[in-house]
Order: structure tokens, then C-alpha cells, then sequence
């Protein structure tokens, strides 16, 4: 991939890409960068995120898997990239109580491992679901999952990949889930870039740490 700022610059680390994205490198990028940029997010996104968390007071979620089960407790926002006319039908279907499963009744699982999903939307769209990490990610003290989304149109070209938070703020209370914009990745990164050196969770490593903040 490469920068469309004046002269073109190459983005081949984190550091390249988020400085591309400072300077509004998706209104300029072509088809085929906005297909690698998938790779980029989730390699670059998911352990600055980890960094800037902070440790959760309670848990809520310390169960959670993502196996055929979670399709019942996932919310209805979990569906193949909600906007428009679909996002009013996820959101009305989530304050009714409903879970993905239910709001998607051809809802399958195609595969799964230790900490991954496959599935799909038949006819819609198929979705990987991956956990990146569990911690405390919007500062409420609740334990919440740091999921990284794809979505992939079946019979079309159209696809996503975005960081969510997911997270339960009750016992036994439901799911729901928060798309990671560009605004809170930005807030992130502040973060870390001014985190002492004792500060963040330290099992993600410093000197990844060290590295953001040469930004």
C-alpha cells in the first residue's frame, strides 16, 4: 500500500499506517488497498487497544466463548456491517431483547477454533469473529472482549474489518457490542504515546509501547 500524500510513501509498518490514515489516505486508496487494509487493522488496531486498556474491577464476561452458542447471547448489531433501513432493524431488534440467532434465523456456524468463529448470513454474507483480548476498553471498570469483525458480501465485493468491544454490564444481562471508529483508536494511541513506562497492561510489552510513540 502506499500514502497519496505528495510524493507516494510505502506503509508497510503500524507507524506508516496510522500516519497514512492522519492524513486521509482512504479517500485516495484503490480497490485493491482497501482489501490489505483488513490486515493492517487488525495487526495494528487490536495491541494498540490492548495497550491503552486498563484494568477491569469487575467481569461480566469471564466466561465467554465464541462457539455456536454465542450466536444466542451475541446482539443483533453482530450482523453483516448494519447501516441504513438494517442498522434501525439490529437496533429495534436489540431493545427487544433479541440475540443474533433470533434476529438471523438462518444463522450458521461454518467453523471455529480456540478463540474464532466463522459464520454465515445466508445469501448475505459471511463473518469471521475473532477474540483479541478481554480488559477494560471504554474506562466503565467493566470487563469487556475486544473482537476483531470481518464481513465478507456473498456474491459481491463489499467488505469490512473493524475492531468491537463487547461487553455485559450485569450478570446474566445481555450482550452488546461497540464498533471501534478511527476517533477512538486516535484516543488510544494518545494514550499509550503518554503512558509512563509502569503504566498499561504490561503483558502486551513495552516495547511495542516504545514504538507508538515515535508517532
Amino acid at each position: 500500500m502506499y500514502e497519496h500524500t505528495g510524493r507516494k510513501r510505502e506503509i508497510r509498518t503500524c507507524v506508516d499506517y496510522l500516519r497514512a490514515k492522519r492524513n486521509n489516505w482512504s479517500d485516495e486508496a484503490n480497490g485493491f488497498e482497501r482489501a490489505t487494509e483488513g490486515f493492517f487493522k487488525e495487526q495494528c488496531y487490536a495491541p494498540l487497544l490492548i495497550l491503552a486498556a486498563r484494568p477491569s474491577r469487575i467481569s461480566y464476561v469471564k466466561n465467554f466463548k465464541l462457539n455456536e452458542a454465542a450466536l444466542d447471547l451475541l446482539p443483533p448489531s453482530m450482523s453483516f456491517t448494519p447501516v441504513g433501513e438494517l442498522e434501525e432493524k439490529a437496533d429495534e431488534a436489540e431493545r427487544q431483547g433479541l440475540s443474533w440467532k433470533k434476529f438471523k434465523p438462518g444463522l450458521k456456524l461454518l467453523k471455529k477454533g480456540a478463540d474464532w468463529i466463522a459464520v454465515e448470513e445466508p445469501s448475505e454474507s459471511r463473518i469471521e469473529l475473532h477474540i483479541k483480548a478481554f480488559g477494560d476498553f471504554n474506562g466503565d471498570g467493566v470487563e469487556d472482549v475486544l473482537l476483531f469483525k470481518s464481513d465478507r458480501a456473498i456474491g459481491g465485493t463489499f467488505h469490512a474489518d473493524y475492531p468491537v468491544v463487547l461487553t455485559r454490564v450485569v450478570a446474566d444481562g445481555p450482550l452488546k457490542a461497540f464498533e471501534i471508529n478511527d476517533a477512538d483508536v486516535e484516543k488510544a494511541a494518545t494514550a499509550v504515546m503518554h503512558a509512563g513506562p509502569d503504566t498499561g497492561p504490561k503483558r502486551a510489552g513495552q516495547k511495542r509501547a516504545n514504538q507508538w510513540r515515535k508517532l
